[in-house]
């Protein structure tokens, strides 16, 4: 994978998720991408939330199965320490891919290898700065903000980079049910290389329904690449 390559810049949002109305201890959802142009599957994700005695999220454990049912990447995420930047532990057995993010004082420290390249990077801790599924938590406190039509800012961690992303939330429509908003680097060069992520929420429950873009899975048939996917969120009722 190259390091400076616009599709190494995948907004891991395949835990995407609010569910914050929610007052188990735990509840599952699923997640299938399709293929844009085909709507083939691609792939699933299926997602176990434990949420701690305050009703946040907690850890989060993600298995990755393709269209026959085989399990080919995990995930495991802790929101213990901080909601915004969850440690992160990622490994997808297809393209060798291992991911480590983890706390150290003040630093973030990431650690990636992969079957062509490795990484190794401290990234200091920023108050705007967020980590995979900690989009939800800084979605979540700025609901209101996006519900008045207000774009948010934030910097967000390109684990394959080492590096932090200025990006924003922009709500673009929104109904009775549901939000939808577009995700795009706030860099008008980057932005020239990378499509907008696009995005729809269930108003009441504060949850995704549909994420549009650059997915974290690698595309075995296009050497260094990510999916660029349709992925539709199915909710058990709790």
């Amino acid at each position: 994978m190259n390091f400076i390559k616009p599709t190494s810049l995948p907004f891991s949002l395949a835990v995407l998720v609010l569910s914050l109305s929610c007052k188990a201890d735990s509840f599952q959802f699923i997640g299938k991408a399709f293929d844009l142009n085909s709507g083939a599957l691609l792939y699933q994700e299926h997602h176990r939330v434990t949420l701690n005695q305050y009703n946040q999220y907690e850890q989060t454990q993600v298995t990755y199965t393709d269209k026959k049912g085989n399990v080919f990447a995990t995930k495991q995420l802790d929101f213990s320490d901080a909601l915004l930047v969850p440690r992160v532990r990622f490994v997808d057995t297809r393209s060798d891919v291992t991911l480590k993010i983890e706390h150290e004082d003040r630093d973030i420290k990431v650690v990636y290898q992969d079957s062509r390249d490795s990484l190794k990077a401290n990234i200091k801790y920023r108050q705007k700065m967020v980590v995979d599924a900690g989009f939800d938590q800084l979605l979540l406190e700025q609901w209101e903000q996006v519900l008045n039509g207000n774009t948010i800012e934030f910097e967000f961690l390109a684990p394959t980079r080492g590096e932090l992303i200025d990006f924003s939330l922009i709500p673009i429509a929104q109904t009775d049910k549901d939000i939808e908003f577009d995700l795009q680097p706030s860099n008008f060069l980057i932005r020239l290389l990378v499509d907008p992520i696009k995005l729809t929420y269930d108003k009441k429950h504060k949850r995704i329904l549909r994420y549009e873009g650059l997915t974290n899975i690698e595309d075995e048939s296009k050497d260094g690449d990510y999916f660029v996917a349709k992925i539709e969120y199915e909710y058990t009722d709790h």
